[in-house]
């Protein structure tokens, strides 16, 4: 992509063809949120969270420009930041602009000291530091004002704060010297509504200072740029209102200006030598393209330049000449450009091709909403990143010349009124600011190489899109330019400010510095700004973000396992992990919390990490489950998402989550229907949740029919404000808040039964297959056998407050009774869930294609309901005498889905737990046939009551006896295997064929399995969950003793099995019978394949014995890994040796080899320059520098350089002990099978949490 290869845009083409042929031609990108692990994030001021957290916290309001360097001569840089807000957070103050210094405290990167040193400004932007004053320490210049202080009559101008060499972080240190004010106009402010008085200057504003000796004294004279507000907003039809300016520095120290460049410009400037004659010339970006109120210019006039350049008319003409105009070019105009980038930002110059010559990257600053001002076509959108080639002859009447290439862009035909489109597009302004009014996209960029390969990386804020964005560039093809991208930091509102590349530590990485302005949106809370950070994203080598091994066990069976985790990541109430998930790079895992409900946590470079997502795991009791009334003993907190059941899946390159809320049981049990939130790498979004939107809220104005026992089962409910529809709520949710009579909050929740304009007739739904009486007072509700009843508050009128809930997009579907989903499964590209736990309607299966619109498959119960065939007919009893059940649904929750191919083609399967009632209790199994649920297990299967196609599997009789639900699955050897409860002891069967045959059938384990009874021989293991790992069939036993005799045992371990063999014949070995040695784990409850081997992950309950405060032996739930056999062989290093020897690399240029300690692991990493001929690498370890070493890489480490390129490789070392240094040679293989050993050996030891201490590796 060299100057005289200039790409060419035919001017016919319509708008949006022009950006899809030219612009996403030049750049390939390639979301990677994982390149994110490659930086860990510190607070110099702000938050400290993974994500902004509530309450907000104070910062360092207003954060936008950032300066960096060494200002005391310590060593040690610190961090100068602008805030044009104020320290008050409210942009409506005038003159508090301030400038602070933040100082780093020792060696880390997370204790700073923050000083305020001035705030006196009007709208403070950059700065710079440099010796203003010759006197040999560093000031800071300050470009002052905007628009904020525009309409506060603000004084903008240049300044700089004078160093007096004592304590940088006093005040009384520095004192504020002005370099230039403009003249004042004279007469009344021109400014707002807002500004009252005589202005003292023409309310100008100045960003960037670029020092440059452009008139050849050897003295710095520096280059700028002004906007004139005045002229813009009221004088805008004959006047100028940007400029290019230079300041000549005088011998005396002063500086004498401005002298003018020429019109144009006023925003982010950069300097190069773009027509080749030794000189510096201007690239100016233009914002400013539209007259006041979003006016357009007339087409022609120069004001519509979007980015122009200067020609530099040398050191001798400006010398004789100081205010000699420059030559000025235009590069985009938005009327003439064939594909404007619209309201141009910032323009850089950088090799970004690394072709040896410089392009200019542009970012502009557009909104989605800006085509209603612009008129047709759309001109200002897409908003994104850019770059121009310098064209051979720059001084060509453009457009012939210049042609903007996309590095990033939003959507060309984004529709700003689609909230989640706006929220998912790269660069779609979501600031929840009056409708995303008042913001622009993206802020800065930064162009620098990272990481040695040459091509340089860059640094994008979003400004009004709450993300900032790093890209790491994977060099080009012969015509493409490739990026990865991840966003360091996401926060939906939030205004990413300045950010840099910066080696701020000082260890020889290149950082990213970042300040953040305004998080408060995320709270929805209508508040001044209040809220910013500054952060320093410290960059290390990437991370593999593989847990250490904390625990390692030999099992019965002869395999290894390790522990990866703190038993309940260090708390004991993380009782349970009901789901892991891979997802870009890291292994997520989703707990049961009997405190919390639940809590999601994540692998990273620093071992595990929780996920904080406000209003989604911040969430921790639901109102109206008042704790603390019950009596002894039994006492129990009631969570609001204690999340019986939940999953994780990845789908369409999003993560996708749910959790549950109530209990089971039949009563709702403070249910709110379950939440799925979905993850795209940087932001969390609510899919199905309450979180979604608010359909109407209120307050009661009077209620009536609201009385136990008053002859009716419903009440009605109004807002004498309203005017709604009729009926446009009925079948929606109504949220109340309510109190308790001592006074506390909680919440109440009614099912809508119809509306008219102000009235809501409401009834109450606590209990399943009940007509209950809706009491507005304070009343107890009676739950199950085993379960503690519990209170629900009073409403009352003109005090209690509402929100209405209707649609798809609530939790649960918009339905209470949904409490959980048990599982997800992807299948023929769209996502199904099963529903667990609805004893009022039934279970459903649902799917959805576009991970946003979810569809049933099923009806409630698939139809089946007790008293009724499958085709709603009234039918005979399989279990006489509980008639009283008929019209209940026969399946409550679906289980587990598999899918399998014994039928000839790939089908889903899943389960339906059974009711008690007239059509009997016992498993049920079903199959998807095209866009149909059919039953294979079930009481109408066939016309006799024999057979495994039963229901049951053919035994339902009694509870602890029958084969009670249809659990998990996996397929093994062309076989459909399903996991089985049953309380005497679990059992496991599996198809060949996937029919409804009467033999379909067969027992793997229990039943009439000749080789291992039930349970896989005891009582207490109640039920398994199945795996296929690499062709073997693991089953992780669920663990309960409730029917296991009288006095009841106490329970084991829970036990884990492989099964391997023929499917037909399978053969079943025990790994572990005791929960690995924890007799308090119950289960093995998810299993999931993660860096190329087996997780499982091991509970302490099961999840219907789950209550809220659980025993205190609980020690947490634990997450172990099996280990890969390694097979290691022994190699003797010597000179006269035919096949390895040591000598000079011939086939690679290594640069370098280190060894890092790491927690319960080593880390190699090395990097070659070019490589000839090279096939791979091996490993070499000894425990001392002239030891034996031995190879400990199993198979060769593969090539990936080039003779023209080299490449970066990573190797860990798990099989480490504690207080070891162990020494590392690197030996690489040519295609000759000759071996090349490396000198010197690398040597690290690595450190353990329990005590061990880690050495930094060296060569």
């Amino acid at each position: 992509m060299k100057r005289s290869q200039p790409i060419k845009i035919l001017s016919c083409f319509i708008f949006t063809l022009l950006f899809m042929l030219s612009q996403s031609s030049a750049v390939t990108i390639i979301p990677d949120q994982s390149l994110a692990n490659q930086f860990t994030r510190h607070t110099v001021t702000g938050i400290t969270t993974s994500l902004p957290q509530l309450p907000d916290v104070t910062g360092y309001p207003g954060a936008s420009y950032l300066t960096i360097g060494d200002i005391d001569g310590d060593g040690i840089k610190e961090i100068i930041c602008t805030s044009g807000v104020g320290l008050d957070g409210n942009a409506m103050t005038a003159g508090d602009g301030a400038v602070a210094i933040f100082k780093r405290n020792g060696s880390g990167l997370d204790n700073w000291t923050q000083a305020v040193i001035n705030q006196t400004f009007a709208f403070a932007n950059e700065t710079v530091l440099r010796d203003m004053d010759d006197d040999g320490d560093l000031d800071i210049m300050v470009m002052d004002n905007f628009i904020l202080g525009w309409y506060l009559c603000g004084s903008g101008g240049i300044y700089w704060l004078e160093n007096l060499g004592g304590d940088i972080l006093q005040p009384s240190n520095w004192v504020k010297r002005t370099i230039y004010i403009e003249p004042a106009d004279s007469g009344s402010c021109p400014c707002s509504f807002v500004g009252t008085g005589t202005c003292n200057s023409k309310v100008t504003s100045y960003h960037r200072a670029l020092f440059v000796d452009l008139d050849g004294d050897g003295l710095e004279d520096f280059v700028t740029t002004k906007n004139h507000m005045w002229n813009w907003q009221w004088k805008y039809d004959t006047k100028q209102y940007l400029w290019m300016e230079w300041f000549k520095k005088l011998p005396s120290g002063g500086y004498a200006g401005p002298y003018q460049i020429g019109n144009g410009g006023g925003f982010l400037l950069d300097m190069a030598d773009i027509d080749g004659d030794g000189d510096l010339d201007i690239v100016a970006p233009q914002f400013f393209i539209y007259k006041a109120g979003f006016v357009r210019f007339p087409a022609g006039d120069p004001r519509g330049d979007s980015l122009i350049w200067f020609e530099n008319p040398g050191q001798m003409a400006l010398a004789a000449n100081p205010n000699l105009a420059w030559n000025r070019y235009v590069i985009d105009n938005e009327w003439t450009s064939p594909n404007t980038i619209g309201k141009a930002n910032e323009a850089i110059f950088a090799d970004i091709d690394n072709d040896g010559a410089l392009e200019i990257v542009v970012t502009n600053h557009n909104h989605q909403q800006y085509s209603s001002y612009s008129g047709s076509p759309l001109r200002y959108w897409p908003a994104g990143v850019y770059y121009f080639e310098i064209p051979t002859n720059p001084k060509t009447m453009y457009p012939a010349q210049w042609t903007p290439l996309s590095i990033d862009i939003s959507d060309p035909n984004l529709n700003p009124n689609d909230h989640a489109a706006v929220l998912g597009d790269v660069y779609g302004v979501d600031r929840d600011f009056n409708d995303y009014n008042g913001q622009g996209s993206p802020g800065m960029v930064r162009a620098q190489d990272i990481n040695g390969d040459g091509f340089p990386e860059l640094l994008v804020p979003g400004d009004g899109k709450g993300k900032l964005y790093y890209y790491e560039s994977n060099g080009s093809t012969t015509s493409n330019l490739k990026f990865k991208r991840a966003a360091l930091y996401a926060d939906v509102g939030c205004m990413p400010g300045e950010a840099k590349f910066d080696d701020i530590d000082g260890d020889g990485d290149i950082d990213v510095v970042a300040a953040i302005y305004d998080t408060r949106a995320v709270k929805n809370l209508n508040l001044p700004t209040t809220s910013a950070s500054i952060f320093v994203f410290e960059k290390h080598a990437p991370c593999n973000n593989i847990p250490a091994a904390l625990e390692t066990i030999t099992a019965e069976d002869g395999s290894t396992w390790e522990r990866v985790n703190l038993p309940g990541f260090g708390t004991q109430y993380n009782v349970g992990v009901v789901a892991m998930c891979p997802y870009q790079g890291s292994l997520y895992a989703l707990t049961r919390n009997d405190q919390t409900g639940f809590e999601l946590w994540k692998t990273s470079c620093d071992g595990w990490t929780r996920v904080t997502v406000p209003e989604f795991t911040q969430s921790d009791y639901y109102g109206w489950l008042k704790p603390g009334f019950l009596s002894p003993p039994i006492d129990r907190k009631f969570n609001l998402k204690q999340n019986t059941w939940g999953d994780m899946i990845e789908f369409n390159g999003n993560l996708y989550v749910v959790v549950s809320t109530g209990y089971q049981g039949a009563q709702l049990y403070g249910s709110l229907g379950f939440e799925i939130w979905r993850f795209d790498g940087e932001y969390w979004l609510p899919v199905v949740s309450k979180s979604v939107d608010a359909e109407a809220t209120g307050t009661i104005t009077a209620i009536s029919s609201c009385a136990n026992n008053d002859g009716t089962y419903t009440a009605t409910l109004t807002d004498s404000t309203k005017n709604w529809t009729t009926n446009q709520w009925a079948g929606g949710v109504l949220e109340v808040t309510g109190t308790f009579s001592d006074g506390t909050k909680g919440l109440r929740r009614f099912n809508i039964v119809s509306n008219t304009a102000t009235v809501l007739t409401v009834q109450e739904n606590e209990t399943a297959d009940t007509n209950e009486f809706t009491i507005c007072t304070e009343h107890q509700i009676t739950c199950d056998p085993g379960r503690p009843n519990y209170n629900v508050p009073g409403i009352a009128a003109n005090s209690s407050q509402y929100t209405i809930m209707k649609g798809l997009d609530e939790s649960g579907f918009g339905e209470l009774w949904n409490k959980s989903i048990v599982d997800f499964e992807i299948y023929n590209n769209e996502l199904y869930a099963t529903i667990g736990l609805n004893y009022e309607d039934g279970t459903r299966v649902w799917k959805t294609a576009n991970g946003t619109t979810w569809t049933p498959t099923s009806n409630y119960s698939f139809g089946l309901f007790h008293g009724y065939d499958q085709n709603g007919n009234p039918s005979t009893c399989l279990l006489p005498g509980l008639e009283s059940r008929n019209g209940s649904p026969v399946c409550s929750s679906s289980t587990k889905m598999g899918k399998s191919s014994v039928t000839g083609s790939l089908q889903l399967y899943t389960g339906g737990t059974g009711s008690t009632g007239c059509n009997g209790r016992g498993a049920r199994v079903l199959r998807l046939d095209g866009s149909s649920w059919n039953f294979l297990v079930d009481y109408f299967e066939d016309e006799n009551t024999t057979g495994t196609n039963e229901n049951g599997f053919g035994v339902s009789d009694l509870l602890q006896n029958q084969n009670f639900q249809s659990w998990s699955w996996a397929e093994y050897d062309n076989r459909l295997f399903v996991g089985v409860v049953r309380f005497l002891g679990g059992r496991i069967l599996y198809t060949e064929t996937g029919s409804e045959d009467d033999g379909a059938w067969i027992y793997a384990m229990g039943g009439d399995y000749p080789n291992l009874s039930d349970g896989f021989g005891d009582c207490q293991n109640i039920g398994s969950n199945l795996y296929n790992y690499n062709g073997t069939l693991y089953a992780g036993s669920i663990v309960s003793a409730a029917f296991c005799g009288n006095p009841l045992p106490p329970e084991n371990g829970a036990d884990l099995w492989k099964g391997t063999g023929p499917g037909d014949n399978i053969t079943w070995t025990r790994i572990t019978g005791d929960g690995f040695g924890d007799a308090t784990i119950r289960q093995f409850e998810a299993f999931t394949e993660y860096n190329g081997t087996l997780y499982v992950a091991a509970s302490n309950l099961v999840p219907s014995n789950f209550c809220g405060e659980e025993p205190a032996g609980y020690r947490g739930a634990k997450i172990y890994r099996l280990k890969p056999q390694v097979t290691t062989t022994t190699t003797t290093i010597q000179e006269t040796t035919t096949t390895t020897t040591i000598e000079e690399p011939t086939v690679i240029n290594l640069i370098r080899f280190e060894a890092s300690g790491k927690l319960a692991r080593i880390l190699l990493k090395w990097e070659t320059a070019s490589e000839i001929d090279n096939v791979g690498f091996n490993i070499y370890r000894a425990e001392s520098a002239d030891g034996q070493y031995t190879k400990i890489n199993d198979a060769l480490i593969p090539a990936k350089g080039s003779p023209s390129s080299g490449a970066v490789y990573r190797f860990i070392d798990w099989n480490v002990e504690k207080g070891k240094t162990y020494y590392y040679k690197l030996e690489d293989i040519d295609t000759a099978g000759k071996g090349t050993i490396h000198e010197p050996p690398a040597e690290a030891t690595a450190w353990f949490l329990w005590g061990g201490k880690g050495l930094t590796g060296r060569r």
